[in-house]
Formats: structure tokens, C-alpha cells, sequence
């Protein structure tokens, strides 16, 4: 089976980023044939995408002479210069999906894909439609697209056609499955709500002693946290912007700093700081901080994951979110969770994980155009948020706990997410799927799935 993987945007450098090359690591271990398009700036590579080579990867670059813009994203603030949809003119969008027609021919035509894998219920899943009309495709939504509808309404006749005529679109979470049908009119029948996931090699509990992860964290990958053995952290881990929550994150923080606290802790941030004017704004608040907000910038997710491992809590107070994998990657290693209750995130989380304090939802910041804070909520926000953080670090979770945690997380690792879309393929394929083990005659298993 050869499956077709179409992203409008940089492979690893966003959660739907991550979740492709998830996706394309788990089908080359079943050993099926694969190709990619992806969009992104000069630079963007197969070296993204390990282990497919540079023949298996049709990047479409942006700015190009073709289109003299930086890539549209499917967020306003991405980690890199982009284009905002809402801001385009008619004629950039025609470059737009010109150019990725482009790329798109060339590959049907060479690679003759057997499945199409689109990501974003957007431009370029509708245009996929188009082009691959004689294949099955189907499409992960992701979220940011119901921003971008809600953003860029104007452009919604010339993505809901194509995104209406897929033969499946996988989801996130109960709540997508609703905005789905709401908001993109599609029909209930043709959604699973397949999950997202996240490094089983990578993110786990730990036993190892506190002092010995920091020392390889420090020796390996050149990351020094604050205080000692006693300090507490609480961390965040993804796009420092306003969206994500960062600045309403350094006033609960500050507000905490001002109190006589009974244990002494500190903020690590880890991420790329957003592109653009907001990117620029967050960066000198950041700055502006104090010595107990560590910002440590992005790093490799081996990194990450041993910091998650000696974090007190994990700290994501987004304006919006579909299933933040950080999140997943966070309790997968016994790390406790302070979460923005925005819906999607609600209807995820199962009651008794709550019910066990090692999830705090926080009532969301009301917002207006999908992700512009209302300032009358803001107090509020950072109250509550200030008070569920305090909370957690007051109570970080005894050893126990955290490994329940972690075990509780397994049947969501991105192997056990891949079978789920597994059969998906088989469904709009009308078959079974061959893979290259198949071919050479390898005794494959057969995956039953389940729901979440």
C-alpha cells in the first residue's frame, strides 16, 4: 500500500508538525511505501521526516517566485515567518493553491498513491481532493483550521467543497467530533475519533534518581534548571506566545513569587518564542521575568522528555487547543497537568484522572475571534490560574501516583493511535492494506482498534 502524507506546513515544528512525522515513523515500521508533501520555508527537508529520504519528500517552498510570500500557517503565530490567511489577498491565495497544485500533480503522477493522509480540514485537503479525485482520502483535523474559519470566513466556499467530498476525517477528541459536523458540515457517519499521541521511547515514568536526570540534562544537552534538589518547577513546553497563555502564565507565576510560599519553585520555559509582533511582545516580558523564569528555548524531545520526568507540573493555559501533545507527553511521564478546560480538552479527559487531582482544568479565558482575551476575564484568569498552580506544586503527586499516571497513558502512545488509523486506511481502501513486510512475505499482525 502506498500511502500519500500532505501537510501545509513545517514537519516538527507544530503539533500537527509532530504528529505527521509521527505518522510517517509508524507506517515505515509496518513497512509500508510512503511520500510526503509538506510546505515550509527553504530548509524544509526529509531530514525532518526520518527515515524517509530525500526522493520520498516533495517539499513546496515558500517565498518562491511563484508565490512571494512566506508560508501561510495554520496558526497566526507559528515558530517561523509566516503569512496569515485572513490577510492574504485574492491573488496570493491563487499562488497559493497554484504552486501546491503543482507539487500535487507531480506526485500523483510519480508516486500513484494508494491512500491520501491529509492534514487541516483547510486550503490544501481541498485541493487534494481535487487532484487525487480517483484516490481515498482522508484527513486529521487539527483544531487551528476552526480558528482559521473563524479568522478568515471569506474563505470558507473555497474549502468546504473539497473537505465535504473526503471519504474520512480522523479527530482528536469527542468535542471535534461535534465542531466537525457543526462546522464544516460534515457527515457524523464518516468521523473516528482517532486520538493523538505521543513517543512511548521517549516520554515515560522514570525511577531514575532527580539528581542523576538533571545531571544529564545538563551534561547532554546543555540545559542547567534552577536551585537545587528541593526547588520545585512548574513548566511549559511549546510556542511562547499570547495565544498559548504565556503572558497570563508570568502574572500567576509573579503573583505566586510575591507570596510566602512554604517551598521554593520556578518556571521553565521550553519553545521557540512566536513569530511577528506578538512573538516580539512575549519575548520582552519574558525577559523581563526575573531569575526564577528560566527560558531554556526549544530542544530535542529526549530533552524535554527528562525534564518533564523531574517537573512538579506541567503548565498549558492556551486560549485554544485541540489535544496538546504536550500535554499527552507530560502525564505519559507521570507529570501532573495545570490545562486550560477549553472544550476539546474537556472532552477528553476522563472524569476519575480529574477526580485523582493529576489533571487541573482551569476555566478557560473568554476570548473573542477564537483566541483575543476579553480584558474584563483576564483577573479572573490569573487568579484561578495562580491558585490551581499553587495547588499542584503544594501537592506535586508521590511516586506512586505518577507511575499510575504514566500507565494510564499507554493505549494513547502513537503506536496504538497508528493502528487506529490503520484501519481507517482499510476502510476507505475497500481492503486490506499490503505492506512491504507482506510483500516480502513477513507475518503481519491483524489490529483490531479500539475507541478511546
Amino acid at each position: 500500500m502506498r500511502i500519500l502524507h500532505i501537510l501545509s506546513q513545517r514537519p516538527g515544528r507544530s503539533g500537527s508538525g509532530i504528529f505527521l512525522a509521527a505518522m510517517v515513523r509508524q507506517a515505515a515500521r509496518s513497512g509500508y511505501e510512503q511520500h510526503v508533501i509538506v510546505a515550509g520555508p527553504p530548509g524544509t527537508s526529509a531530514a525532518e521526516l526520518p527515515p524517509l529520504t530525500a526522493e520520498q519528500v516533495s517539499p513546496i517552498l515558500f517565498p518562491s517566485a511563484d508565490a512571494p510570500f512566506p508560508v501561510p500557517g495554520n496558526s497566526d503565530v507559528m515558530p517561523y515567518a509566516t503569512t496569515v490567511f485572513s490577510r492574504m489577498t485574492g491573488l496570493q491565495i491563487e499562488q497559493y493553491l497554484t504552486v501546491s497544485r503543482r507539487v500535487m500533480e507531480a506526485v500523483h503522477s510519480k508516486f500513484r498513491p494508494q491512500v491520501v493522509h491529509a492534514h487541516h480540514l483547510w486550503l490544501m485537503t481541498g485541493l487534494a481532493r481535487e487532484v487525487f479525485a480517483d484516490v481515498p482520502v482522508l484527513a486529521t483535523y487539527h483544531n487551528a483550521e476552526l480558528r482559521q474559519m473563524i479568522k478568515a470566513p471569506h474563505l470558507a466556499p473555497r474549502v468546504l467543497p473539497g473537505v465535504q467530498a473526503i471519504d474520512k476525517v480522523c479527530v482528536l477528541t469527542p468535542q471535534s467530533l461535534t465542531d466537525t459536523v457543526e462546522r464544516f458540515g460534515f457527515d457524523a457517519n464518516r468521523i473516528a475519533v482517532t486520538g493523538a499521541g505521543f513517543d512511548a521511547d521517549l516520554f515515560y515514568f522514570s525511577s531514575a534518581p532527580r539528581a542523576e536526570i538533571v545531571a544529564e540534562l545538563r551534561d547532554r544537552f546543555g540545559v542547567t534548571l534552577p536551585g537545587d534538589e528541593e526547588m520545585r518547577l512548574a513548566t511549559f513546553v511549546g510556542r511562547l506566545s499570547s495565544p498559548k497563555g504565556i503572558p497570563f502564565l508570568l502574572d500567576a507565576v509573579a503573583r505566586l513569587q510575591r507570596e510566602a510560599l512554604p517551598f521554593r519553585f520556578a518556571l521553565v520555559l521550553v519553545g521557540a518564542v512566536g513569530s511577528g509582533e506578538d512573538g516580539r511582545k512575549v519575548a520582552e516580558m519574558v525577559n523581563a521575568a526575573g531569575p526564577l523564569v528560566v527560558h531554556i528555548g526549544a530542544q530535542p524531545q529526549e530533552a524535554v522528555a527528562k525534564l518533564l520526568q523531574v517537573s512538579s507540573v506541567f503548565v498549558l493555559p492556551s486560549l485554544f487547543e485541540g489535544l496538546p501533545l504536550t500535554m499527552l507527553e507530560a502525564l505519559a511521564c507521570g507529570c501532573p497537568v495545570v490545562v486550560s478546560s477549553l472544550p476539546t480538552v474537556q472532552s477528553w479527559v476522563p472524569k476519575q484522572w480529574a477526580h485523582d487531582g493529576y489533571i487541573q482544568l482551569v476555566p478557560a479565558l473568554a476570548t473573542t475571534h477564537a483566541d483575543e482575551p476579553i480584558a474584563s476575564d483576564v483577573p479572573r484568569f490569573v487568579t484561578d490560574l495562580s491558585a490551581v498552580i499553587k495547588r499542584q506544586l503544594t501537592h506535586p503527586g508521590a511516586t506512586a501516583g505518577r507511575r499510575i499516571l504514566a500507565d494510564r497513558l499507554l493505549p494513547h502512545s502513537w503506536s496504538e493511535v497508528f493502528k487506529r488509523y490503520e484501519q481507517v486506511y482499510r476502510e476507505i481502501a475497500g481492503g486490506e492494506l499490503m505492506t512491504d513486510n507482506d510483500a516480502r512475505g513477513v507475518p503481519g499482525e491483524v489490529i483490531h482498534g479500539g475507541a478511546l
